[in-house]
């Protein structure tokens, strides 16, 4: 900061805020990515700058550039299901909500059937609202 203070030049100002600023970016950049992913690198950024390492990306691509680099690792749990990083990753869907699994019992509210769900029916046309189940 005392750099800049002490400066007389207006194009030596206007570069190092141009540099502070390509700086700040690339922090913002990292900071706002997903914390899923990328969370172990920033982490790792505050710890070395903790002990006096700075190395934290100078410029926007240079961070971009770090986290092209980072690993996603795909745990399991201990139950042998994916953790929800890899179901991100993976951009796996279930095929039924949470509310469904494992749900036995449920029927139509339409006809009463037991195979379907009421958005499943067919008959929600033809059969009126008031002789539903």
């Amino acid at each position: 900061m005392w750099e800049f203070q002490d400066l007389s030049d207006d194009k030596e100002k206007k570069k190092l805020k141009v540099e502070a600023f390509e700086k700040w970016m690339a922090v913002l950049y990292i900071k706002n990515s997903d914390q899923r992913k990328y969370g172990s690198l920033l982490y790792d950024l505050q710890i070395n700058y903790a002990n006096k390492q700075n190395k934290y990306p100078q410029t926007v691509s240079a961070a971009l550039d770090v986290m092209s680099k980072v690993k996603f690792n795909l745990k399991e749990t201990g139950d042998g299901r994916q953790n929800q990083q890899a179901k991100f990753i993976n951009k796996e869907r279930p095929s039924t909500s949470f509310a469904q699994k494992g749900r036995s019992g449920y029927k139509c509210f339409c006809c009463g059937s037991d195979s379907h769900m009421l958005y499943e029916s067919d008959k929600k046309k033809s059969i009126p609202r008031d002789q539903w189940f």
